[in-house]
């Protein structure tokens, strides 16, 4: 709900302008030498599609107090921007992969069958 209470304070302050936002790892666990991600296609789909419902609506008119200009501009969030990622280098065992935003792969061996 914190996010939601701040996107409705910025509204009332008139704080509409474009906003960017970074998702990145600051530290690896101890004891850790890599790092996994996976679902990028799944979280390009999320944003792409997101809304809210007219339940989520319901709920914070009801339970959360939001204003009526508040729910009104929530009706009409939708994501209007641009996703970036780099492209970084993937080592795994016995292979070196590029992985791309999009999650494909250009390799140079196939990872399944061997060099």
């Amino acid at each position: 709900m914190y996010e939601v209470t701040m996107a409705a304070s910025y509204l009332r302050r008139g704080m509409t302008g474009p906003a960017t936002f970074s998702l990145f790892v600051r530290k690896l666990p101890p004891d850790r030498r890599f790092l996994i991600t996976a679902g990028l296609d799944d979280c390009l789909s999320l944003v792409e599609d997101y809304r809210f419902s007219q339940e989520d609506l319901d709920y914070l008119a009801a339970e959360q107090g939001l204003d009526d200009a508040a729910l009104r501009a929530f009706e009409r969030l939708r994501f209007t921007g641009d996703v970036r990622a780099g492209r970084r280098d993937v080592y795994g065992v016995g292979t070196k992969m590029g992985v791309s935003a999009a999650g494909h792969r250009a390799a140079s061996e196939d990872p399944l069958k061997g060099p």
